[in-house]
């Protein structure tokens, strides 16, 4: 029994000693974290207890661990997010003021500069007031403009002339015949009469900015001691001029033809005896005041007076209207009234005709 004890103290005491030899051989010292020796492997840099090193983002310092990157976001192998590089900007691209470069086509710091060939259309709603022998009536009046803008960067000067009017058409009461009428203005009359000036004015040089024409008369046919004065009720208190050189007082006008189209009447009792061309003389009062929606186009509302007259007349058998004639003609065309215009300004290529600019503002 005493050498089974001994035995069983001996191993005891081994025990002992195994076991505080095992706890001295694992127990850690404290490590000063800036000096910590670090290995360098294949796979980055770890510490050498083998966990990665932090590389001082967030998360806590010193622990090894690295805050996982944002969904979709690029990093680099360290866990930290790339910084994004916009493309390559193109020399030609505009660069505002503050530095940033923009890619719009125009920039509310961009300077405009009007200066070319530019159409212009007016798109008006106009009424007119019955008479003895027509009915009072309602319908679009659209007029092309070309010009060329001329800009020293205070001064803008657009100079042109019309290039076509598309008018309405009206009709006549039953004692008059009830017919409907067409008018159809020769492009070539409108390129020989006289060019129109027109002043504009900008609030600034930016898109955005206001833009003003101040109401100015365009003359063809005629022309008025007093451009901006009252349009004479009678064609006999006006004088004519031949714009389209054809040897007829005013410009001449066709009766529209085609289904459903008469020409007008010019006796009063006599329904046989029509005109199939009349002689004009006209004024168009024009002004805009809109915006430019950017450095090329503008917008906004027309300032538009419409007037005629009639110098005279021919019939289909090539008769000239004698001045009675003349008279009953005169008194019953449609006097238009401008209920609201609009207007609108686009800046073409230099080469630019009048079917272009039709094309371009339809």
């Amino acid at each position: 029994m005493k050498r089974r004890a001994d035995y069983s103290l001996k191993a005891l005491r081994l025990l002992t000693v195994i076991t505080m030899m095992f706890a001295a051989g694992c127990a850690s010292p404290e490590i000063d974290e800036s000096t910590e020796p670090t290995s360098n492997t294949a796979d980055g840099v770890h510490n050498m207890d083998g966990t990665p090193e932090s590389n001082g983002g967030p998360g806590d310092p010193g622990t090894g661990d690295i805050e996982p990157p944002i969904s979709g976001e690029p990093t680099d192998s360290s866990g930290d997010r790339e910084p994004v590089v916009p493309p390559p900007m193109d020399e030609n691209d505009p660069v505002r003021e503050d530095g940033d470069d923009t890619r719009d086509e125009d920039t509310p710091n961009q300077e405009c500069q009007l200066e070319g060939t530019a159409a212009v259309k007016i798109l008006a709603q106009v009424s007119w007031p019955g008479s003895l022998a027509m009915e009072p009536g309602e319908g679009t009046f659209e007029i092309w403009f070309k010009s060329e803008i001329n800009d020293d960067g205070e001064v803008i000067i657009a100079s042109g002339h019309v290039c076509e009017v598309d008018v309405p058409d009206f009709h006549t009461k039953p004692l008059a015949g009830g017919d409907t009428h067409g008018t159809v203005i020769p492009a070539d009359a409108w390129l020989s009469g006289p060019r129109t000036a027109l002043s504009l004015r900008l609030s600034g040089r930016a898109p955005g900015s206001i833009l003003t024409v101040d109401p100015t008369a365009m003359f063809l046919g005629t022309e008025l001691s007093e451009p901006m004065g009252s349009w004479p009720t009678s064609s006999s208190n006006m004088r004519a001029i031949d714009h389209d050189n054809d040897g007829y007082p005013g410009v001449t006008s066709y009766a529209a033809m085609g289904a459903g189209y008469s020409n007008p009447r010019i006796a009063a009792f006599n329904p046989s005896l029509r005109a199939n061309r009349i002689f004009l003389g006209m004024r168009n009062i024009i002004g805009f005041e809109g915006m430019l929606t950017s450095c090329g186009r503008a917008e906004g509302t027309a300032n538009l007076s419409l007037d005629q007259r009639s110098f005279g007349c021919l019939t289909p058998e090539g008769d000239e209207c004698n001045p009675s004639q003349t008279a009953l003609l005169d008194g019953n065309m449609p006097q238009f009234q401008v209920e609201e215009a609009s207007f609108t300004l686009q800046t073409l290529s230099d080469d630019t005709d009048c079917a272009a600019i039709r094309r371009a503002l339809p």
